[in-house]
């Protein structure tokens, strides 16, 4: 009986035990699903937050571009703080609308119209602050078909500051460009006055010129008078002829001086007159052959080809503007030179010139010449010179070529016929250079006086024609 016992405890024990080890293989497989579900949704939820990690990340790309498009939208005319803030939206607002999924984006200024037309659906206000100003600078409004997300509103939180700096940067902005504009017209103001100071010392240095320039001559007299008197020159008549010439043409040097000075005043106070009327140019060359000694005394041949050409202008200007030429010439053209003076005749005009074998100009000189109204004549070939001291020794106040060009303006706003006019300068470094200029054609006396006395005759025949056929028509 005590085994029996014995034998049933065992068995109801060890069907406890199998039980026991039932539940826990139960369990067991409860929790190792468990895990396994567990590590699925790790897994799961691992993948969902790189997904939306990696789309917060390039927000967040994308809203730093934002950031640094408006930062560099400022225009550089804006006038008012509505330009400034139209700028702003017109660079960001696609950038905008697409990262937050808004319908439409808007700033309001602090200073704006306040009649901004409502938008379609949900509106978001962001304020814009600035540190350390009560006042805030204006609203950023989006409106989109729904409430807008957390985190949506957290980037607009990240944009706006840029937005509120970019206004105040523009404000700023504004400001210093009013001051910038009123900088510059006073820049503009003094420099236009330096540049009128410049000319008008570039006048009295060669008004000075000129008439400092007249002294050696007034020596040159006094030494030759002295020479007649002293040696008792005046006694031999081919001497005294001799030196009387040479001091006629000193005189002549010392008139056109005061000639050149004389013009230059008057055109300046707008008072030069121009008596126009037809004349042989030979008449002007037959006046420049009595100067050639002072082209003999360079050792310089002038060589001065006779013309048929009648032109029609003032014949003292037109002498006063051969004469500078070809004392430009002289006084530039190297000893042993050539200086020639000729005239060509076309359908309207006659072209005067004056060519010499002389050292030339550059380009740049030929320009400043030209161009320039007034302009430093002592500039004029010292970049190019290949002797600089004697080329200063020879340098003139500039006021001859000025005046020339000035001749040559005056006569195209004269007449229609004067069109034909102008001033120009051919010249290449190391083989001389040609000053010529324009002036229109002339008609000779006879044949406007035979015009003068015809003209009765042929309107009497006009008449007579004129009868005839009336009479004629009569008949008829």
């Amino acid at each position: 009986m005590d085994y029996t016992r014995q034998d049933k405890e065992l068995e109801s024990r060890y069907n406890a035990l199998e039980k026991e080890s039932e539940a826990l293989n139960g369990l067991l497989v409860v929790v190792v699903i468990g895990i396994v579900v567990l590590i699925i949704l790790f897994w799961i939820l691992n993948k969902r937050w790189r997904v939306r990690n990696a789309l917060y990340i390039d927000k967040l790309k994308r809203t730093l571009e934002i950031c640094r498009k408006i930062t560099a939208s400022v225009p550089i005319d804006a006038g008012e703080i509505e330009d400034v803030t139209k700028a702003v939206v017109a660079s960001v607002k696609e950038d905008i609308l697409s990262l937050v999924g808004a319908t439409d984006f808007r700033i309001v200024a602090e200073n704006g119209e306040g009649n901004e037309v409502p938008g379609q659906g949900i509106c978001t206000s962001f304020i814009l602050n600035i540190p350390g100003r009560e006042q805030p600078l204006g609203e950023v409004h989006l409106y989109s078909e729904h409430k807008m997300k957390k985190d949506d509103k957290a980037l607009m939180r990240v944009i706006t500051p840029y937005i509120s700096w970019t206004l105040e940067n523009g404000l700023a902005f504004i400001s210093l460009g009013d001051e910038r504009k009123r900088l510059e017209k006073e820049q503009y103001v003094h420099e236009q006055h330096l540049a009128e100071n410049k000319r008008q010392n570039l006048v009295k240095k060669a008004c000075l010129f000129i008439v400092t320039g007249i002294m050696p001559y007034i020596d040159r007299i006094m030494n030759e008078v002295h020479k007649l008197t002293a040696h008792n020159y005046i006694q031999n008549e081919e001497i005294k002829e001799s030196k009387y010439r040479y001091i006629d043409e000193l005189i002549t040097r010392i008139n056109e001086y005061n000639d050149i000075l004389a013009l230059w005043i008057k055109m300046r106070q707008g008072t030069l007159s121009l008596n126009i009327e037809n004349f042989e140019l030979n008449s002007l060359f037959d006046v420049l052959v009595k100067g050639r000694k002072t082209f003999e005394m360079k050792q310089q041949t002038l060589t001065i080809e006779p013309t048929a050409a009648i032109v029609k202008a003032d014949k003292a200007l037109t002498l006063f503007m051969i004469n500078t030429l070809t004392e430009n010439a002289r006084k530039y053209t190297q000893p042993g030179g050539n200086v020639s003076v000729y005239a060509q005749e076309t359908e309207s005009y006659v072209e005067i010139s004056v060519k010499d074998d002389g050292p030339g100009l550059s380009q740049e000189d030929v320009e400043r010449i030209l161009s320039e109204k007034v302009y430093d004549s002592g500039k004029i070939g010292l970049q190019t010179s290949e002797n600089v001291s004697e080329l200063q020794k020879n340098k003139g106040h500039g006021f001859g070529l000025m005046n020339c060009k000035g001749i040559i303006d005056k006569y195209k706003k004269t007449n229609e016929i004067f069109r034909v006019c102008l001033f120009r300068i051919e010249s290449e470094l190391g083989k001389g250079s040609r000053f010529y200029f324009r002036l229109p054609k002339g008609v000779r006396k006879t044949l406007m006086l035979v015009l003068v006395a015809f003209l009765p005759v042929l309107a009497g025949c006009n008449e007579g024609g004129e009868r005839w056929e009336s009479g004629t028509a009569h008949c008829q």
